[in-house]
C-alpha cells in the first residue's frame, strides 16, 4: 500500500496517458487532443484508522497529480465520513490552490451531496 498507489499514479500519468496520446496524434497528426482526467474515490467503511494508514499515500498520490494540474479535470471524492471534514483541511493543504479547486466531496448519496 505505501508504495503502490503513488507508483501507479506515476505509471499512469507518464507512461500510459503519453501512450493514448501518442496513438491518437499518430492516427491523426493535424488533430488536437486535450486529455483530461476524472477520478473518483469511494470512502465508503472508511474509518478512523484506515484514514491514518493511507493519509501518507493519498498525499503523495496528490502531490504527483499536482505537478499536472492540467491533466485532472476533477476528483469526485463520494461517500465521505463525518470525521473526514477535520482531515480534509490538511490533505488540501499539500495541493496546489488551482489542483485544490476541481475537488468535489459528496457525504449523502442519496441526496447526491
Amino acid at each position: 500500500l505505501d508504495n503502490g498507489v503513488p507508483a501507479y499514479v506515476w505509471y499512469f500519468v507518464l507512461h500510459k496517458v503519453r501512450k493514448c496520446l501518442e496513438e491518437a496524434q499518430a492516427a491523426d497528426p493535424a488533430r488536437f487532443i486535450r486529455v483530461q482526467l476524472t477520478v473518483v474515490v469511494d470512502l465508503l467503511n472508511l474509518d478512523f484508522n484506515l484514514l491514518r494508514r493511507v493519509l501518507p499515500v493519498l498525499q503523495r498520490a496528490l502531490t504527483i497529480l499536482s505537478c499536472f494540474p492540467d491533466l485532472l479535470f476533477t476528483v469526485a471524492i463520494i461517500n465521505v465520513p463525518r470525521f473526514f471534514a477535520t482531515f480534509w483541511p490538511i490533505i488540501k493543504g499539500f495541493l496546489d490552490p488551482r489542483t485544490a479547486t476541481k475537488f468535489e466531496l459528496y457525504a449523502n448519496p442519496a441526496k447526491g451531496n
